[in-house]
C-alpha cells in the first residue's frame, strides 16, 4: 500500500468520526399540541363545514344537471349549488385564521394580533349565517317542488343546510373562548416564569443539563464503532 493511499484510509475514517458525532436536534420544527382547545374545536368545526359543503354541492347537482325536471326547480338547485362554494370557502378562511393563531408564540405579546384574527374569524361565522339564510328558500323551495324521483337529494340539501347552522352556532361559542384562552394563558406562564419559585422548573433544568453533559460525554454506538474502525484502519496501515 503507497503512502497516499494510507492517508487517504485515515482521512475517510477520521470524516466518519467527525460525522458521527455531530449532534442532532430531536425537536427541529415546532409543535402546536398545546394549541388551547378552543381553536382545536374551532378548526374541527370548519372541517366539518367544508364536509357538508361537499355533501350540498354533489346532491343538489343531481338536481340541477337533470334535464328531465322542471326548469324552475333546477334553477333553485343551482343556486344552491353555486353556494357551497361559498361556504367551503368560508371554512378554509376560519382554518387560515386559526392556524395563524396556533403560529402566534407569545400571544400577550400579540394581543392586537389575537384579536384582529378572532375578529375575523366572528366575520366569516357572521357571513355564513347570512348566507345560509339567503338561501333558505331556495333550499325549501327545492325540497317541495321536487319529484319523488329526486326527493331523496332534495331532503339531504335540506338536512345539510340545518346542519351547517348548528356547527355555526357552535364555532361562534368556541370563538368568543379563544381570546381569554390564548392571552390568560400566555400571562400566566409569564408570571410563573418571572417569579422562578417553581420546583419543578428547577427540576427540568437541572435535567435538560444532565441531558446535555451526557450527550457531550456519551459518543453513542455509531461514534463508537467509527472509532473502532478507525483504530482499524491505522493498525492496518501500520502492519503494511
Amino acid at each position: 500500500m503507497n503512502k497516499f493511499n494510507k492517508l487517504g484510509m485515515i482521512l475517510v475514517s477520521t470524516l466518519l468520526v467527525f460525522a458521527l458525532s455531530m449532534p442532532v436536534s430531536a425537536h427541529e420544527g415546532h409543535s402546536h399540541d398545546d394549541a388551547p382547545q378552543s381553536l382545536v374545536e374551532v378548526e374541527e368545526h370548519a372541517n366539518e363545514i367544508i364536509s357538508v359543503a361537499e355533501t350540498i354541492h354533489t346532491e343538489s347537482a343531481k338536481i340541477a344537471d337533470d334535464k328531465s325536471l322542471n326548469s324552475d326547480l333546477r334553477a333553485k338547485a343551482e343556486t344552491v349549488h353555486k353556494s357551497s362554494h361559498e361556504i367551503e370557502h368560508i371554512a378554509k378562511e376560519i382554518i387560515s385564521n386559526v392556524e395563524t393563531l396556533e403560529g402566534i408564540e407569545h400571544p400577550d405579546e400579540n394581543k392586537d394580533k389575537v384579536k384582529t384574527e378572532i375578529s375575523e374569524i366572528n366575520e366569516n361565522i357572521d357571513e355564513l349565517a347570512n348566507l345560509l339564510n339567503s338561501k333558505s328558500d331556495a333550499v325549501h323551495e327545492v325540497e317541495e317542488n321536487t319529484p319523488q324521483s329526486h326527493k331523496e337529494y332534495a331532503e339531504d340539501i335540506h338536512h345539510e343546510f340545518h346542519e351547517l347552522g348548528e356547527i355555526g352556532s357552535h364555532l361562534k361559542e368556541h370563538a368568543s373562548e379563544i381570546e381569554n384562552d390564548m392571552i390568560e394563558t400566555g400571562e400566566e406562564h409569564d408570571h410563573e416564569h418571572e417569579e422562578g419559585s417553581s420546583s419543578e422548573s428547577e427540576s427540568s433544568s437541572k435535567s435538560s443539563e444532565s441531558e446535555q453533559e451526557g450527550a457531550v460525554e456519551s459518543p453513542g454506538f455509531g461514534s463508537l464503532l467509527a472509532i473502532s474502525g478507525l483504530f482499524a484502519v491505522v493498525y492496518l496501515v501500520k502492519r503494511k
